[in-house]
């Protein structure tokens, strides 16, 4: 009679071991989603990873324990995604799904409006509501908000206090439910047309959110997203895989089909630090303090340059130009160099010579209405490895360039069969 293989469940301290090391107990950004906030959101119709439930069982109990030793981590993962560790700074915000219909969804804590105020939650519900039919909006809609239970660890870790026109009160918090979005960097652009659409909605979301007097205060690449849903129509019969915004950084991928050509939409997110001001405040909206912001324009900043100085007043809207024309040229100043002229203005150093939203907005479609056909056909630099190559394997980095490549010429292949199609 052949043995029994020896699993992991069979080693309780094994076990145990292993839902500490690739188990959030000990993650800083998922430990207060435990058990408590898992229920309580299950209860709300909102069904957070297993690996947040009290009495969560790991996928490799059951899995030989040579297996285990033997299996790289990368690979472990794959095989088993409740090791996937939710890191980096998603504290306040997780993945889940819609009990009712199994909609993807992001959970999101988010301070609610309190005062006279705007809040991140004031903001979106502003932008779901205004114009919601303007395809240059670029805020998500909100699905639903319901309060956060007041023994909540939240109210503990983060804005006890909230003091606003001099009134000391409590902050509350709400869970805010939004469709789940996905990186603008997965699948990296292949051809530069797909990045002139990627420029100009984000050109023509700023002038909108500008438009309606709210400045963003915290562009930057990561606070940037786009709608999976064109991706993975509804007749493919496939769903985004949520942890791949989070395996963008790793040489690896957990499985998805092959992305279709369809028109992508994006969105800025994180109105965390955004503020909204009064209809005809201009005065009021050029004379605010700085907030903390990664892309920060020289006029915030201490005499060296070294970091934001919080108590400055500065035009937040033409901080917002500074931080757009900053982060578009970081990754197409290669591709498209007629646009440089465009970035070196919105990066003007003296605010005052810098052009507006609505303004930058027309300096692109001038520029692009000058454009032949070749510069659209052009390949562009994959986003995804700018940012995170320098920490891959070299081999991975050559075959994600591999990969790349020849994505961009079997997508040219394609337009000119399609081509010869229309001409016979």
């Amino acid at each position: 009679m052949p043995r029994k293989r020896l699993t992991v469940s069979d080693v309780p301290g094994l076990l145990e071991a292993t839902k500490a090391s690739h188990g959030p107990q000990n993650n800083a950004a998922e430990l207060d989603w435990i058990g408590a906030r898992y229920d309580y959101l299950k209860s709300k119709g909102y069904k957070l990873d297993e690996r947040y439930a009290s009495d969560w069982v790991p996928s490799w109990a059951s899995e030989p324990v040579s297996e285990y030793r033997n299996m790289a981590r990368g690979k472990w993962e794959r095989k088993h995604e409740d090791a996937f560790a939710d890191h980096g700074a998603r504290k306040y915000v997780k993945d889940a799904i819609r009990m009712s219909d199994g909609l993807q969804v992001i959970v999101k804590l988010a301070l609610a409006p309190t005062g006279s105020g705007s809040t991140e939650l004031e903001i979106l519900r502003y932008l779901s509501t205004v114009a919601d039919d303007d395809p240059r909006n670029p805020a998500q809609r909100v699905l639903d908000a319901f309060p956060v239970p007041e023994d909540d660890p939240v109210y503990k870790t983060h804005h006890n206090d909230n003091i606003e026109d001099g009134v000391e009160g409590r902050a509350t918090w709400m869970y805010v439910i939004l469709p789940l979005a996905r990186d603008w960097r997965l699948p990296p652009f292949v051809l530069a047309s797909e990045a002139l659409v990627f420029i100009r909605q984000l050109l023509e979301g700023l002038y909108f959110l500008h438009e309606h007097n709210i400045a963003h205060r915290d562009i930057r690449e990561d606070n940037i997203m786009m709608d999976p849903s064109p991706l993975f129509p509804p007749s493919s019969g496939t769903k985004m895989h949520p942890k791949n915004n989070l395996a963008l950084t790793t040489p690896w991928l957990f499985p998805e089909p092959p992305p279709t050509s369809n028109p992508r939409r994006y969105y800025f997110i994180d109105y965390g630090s955004s503020v909204k001001f009064p209809t005809g405040g201009e005065a009021a909206r050029t004379h605010v303090h700085p907030v903390e912001c990664q892309l920060y324009a020289p006029e915030m900043a201490t005499p060296d340059m070294t970091r934001v100085d919080l108590t400055r007043l500065y035009d937040p809207f033409k901080a917002d130009v500074f931080a757009l024309g900053l982060m578009l040229d970081m990754y197409f100043w290669k591709v498209l160099p007629e646009l440089q002229i465009l970035w070196d203005a919105m990066v003007e150093f003296d605010p005052s010579k810098r052009p507006s939203a609505a303004d930058s907005l027309k300096m692109f479609e001038e520029i692009s209405n000058t454009f032949a056909g070749s510069v659209y056909l052009r390949r562009a630099q994959n986003v995804r490895l700018i940012d995170f190559g320098h920490s891959w394997p070299r081999w991975n980095v050559v075959k994600e360039r591999l990969r790349h490549r020849g994505e961009y010429w079997r997508v040219r292949l394609s337009l000119w069969l399609r081509r010869g199609k229309g001409s016979s």
